[in-house]
């Protein structure tokens, strides 16, 4: 078949379409594409390596606050106590007992109340360290004593290093004995974390309660009689001295 030279003209016109159009089609267009992605890349990047050049300058501002954070939470924690065992509150309300002194009818506790306060974190082997929970441990008490007692025994809760509190408390005169009875809420508080070791408690080796063939041991019904004692010397001396 005879190609017409019109016929010529327009194949040459669509051949030199196709060889200007193929490089930008194959070429130009995807080179173009790439580079736009690479410059909005680079835009991130750049924006990325801005900010953690700010990072970087505060970077000592950052460690001065982390250690004083630090020292703060120490100091905080130095008021509370490392645990509470039952052990330990009774060998406490034991001492407050014979110090202050104090007759301790009964003694309940209503269990301790755990609330987290840090998660902590996970190091490259798995471990947990920082987790640290807040403790709340509540005692109930009743007591009979004097009324010297009574202010001696809010005076010390009140002073006392370790964190705790009395948020209820009752209290009665019996006129025939001239001592106070009543009961009292005790609360203490503690934080327990890594390298938080609460102290064993110190018990004696002789049982509280039973007898001594030593004849050193004060029990409970001469803690109670050497009170109402006490009180019958305070009656009498304060008689004496309105007369």
């Amino acid at each position: 078949m005879k190609i017409s030279d019109r016929e010529k003209k327009i194949i040459l016109i669509v051949a030199i379409a196709l060889i200007v159009a193929l490089p930008f089609l194959l070429i130009i267009k995807p080179t173009n594409e790439k580079t736009e992605g690479l410059e909005g890349e680079i835009a991130q990047l750049t924006t990325r390596r801005d900010e953690l050049k700010v990072l970087y300058d505060q970077e000592q501002d950052f460690i001065d606050g982390i250690a004083k954070m630090n020292a703060e939470m120490e100091e905080i924690t130095k008021g509370y106590a490392e645990g509470v065992k039952i052990e330990n509150t009774i060998m406490f309300l034991r001492g407050i007992e014979f110090d202050i002194p104090m007759f301790m009818e009964t003694v309940s506790f209503a269990g301790t109340m755990v609330t987290p306060l840090s998660a902590g974190s996970v190091d490259e082997n798995g471990n947990v360290t920082g987790a640290a929970d807040g403790l709340k441990a509540q005692t109930s008490v009743v007591y009979v004593c004097d009324y010297e007692a009574v202010k001696s025994l809010l005076e010390f809760i009140a002073k006392y290093p370790d964190r705790m509190v009395i948020p209820s408390m009752s209290i009665s005169y019996d006129g025939a004995t001239g001592l106070y009875s009543g009961s009292f809420v005790l609360n203490q508080f503690a934080i327990t974390g890594d390298g938080r070791e609460l102290d064993e408690a110190k018990i004696p080796s002789m049982m509280h309660g039973n007898e001594s063939i030593f004849g050193t041991y004060i029990t409970d019904e001469e803690l109670k009689a050497a009170l109402e004692e006490a009180a019958g010397e305070t009656s009498d001396e304060a008689e004496t001295e309105e007369e």
